[in-house]
């Protein structure tokens, strides 16, 4: 169950990376607005890639190490939770400052 939450995690953020990221960042440079730090972060192409890449990683050693079903759940839990805040900041951090008033 866990493997396939970060299956819905992981699609969601690709979906983001691919889809969203650019035009965001478009829309900074379009409308010559100062981006905040976090927000560079979060849309750096190299950011959402290399936390997802690190997520499956985990996944894969769970699935594929011979460990005991407690370590694999550790692997896999936290491999969720690396790629789940990983999104989650993404998506924030990128609309925070264009919801922002004044």
């Amino acid at each position: 169950m866990i493997l396939v939450a970060e299956l819905g995690v992981g699609a969601l953020g690709l979906f983001f990376h691919l889809r969203s990221r650019a035009a965001i960042a478009r829309a900074f440079a379009e409308f010559n607005t100062a981006m905040p730090a976090y927000t560079a972060l979060a849309l750096a192409p190299w950011f959402l890639p290399l936390a997802l890449a690190i997520a499956a990683a985990l996944s894969l050693v769970a699935v594929v190490a011979p460990l005991r079903r407690s370590r694999r759940m550790i692997y896999a839990g936290t491999g969720l939770m690396i790629a789940s805040v990983a999104v989650c900041f993404a998506i924030v951090a990128s609309f925070l400052p264009i919801f922002q008033p004044g």
